[in-house]
């Protein structure tokens, strides 16, 4: 049997702010130089590990809401540190980002 990825309510922080200081599934949106439309957005892993990690809108639709963003797709975090448990799915943490939540699957 399968465990499910935890869920985790994200939190928007601001770039003046360290993501390190906030909980599991806080996000920040990034740009690329020049641009005021946000090119993706860092977060805590939704699992509480304290790992962040990245998606590019380019490649994950988001819905332009900044407040409760959405993802069409799947996010799958991969191990980046020693010690990260990985699940039986062969991803340390896998689900979606709807509504500013982030909700694993299995």
């Amino acid at each position: 049997m399968h465990e499910k990825s935890p869920d985790a309510l994200g939190t928007r922080v601001s770039k003046e702010e360290k993501l390190e200081d906030f909980g599991p599934g806080a996000y920040r949106y990034w740009a690329k130089a020049g641009e005021k439309t946000p090119g993706g957005l860092h977060f805590n892993c939704p699992c509480g590990c304290r790992v962040v990690y990245g998606v590019n809108f380019e490649r994950n639709k988001w819905n332009s809401n900044l407040e409760r963003p959405t993802l069409v797709g799947t996010i799958a975090c991969q191990l980046v540190k020693p010690g990260q448990s990985l699940g039986l799915d062969g991803w340390h943490w896998r689900g979606k980002l709807v509504q500013g939540t982030f909700i694993g699957t299995i």
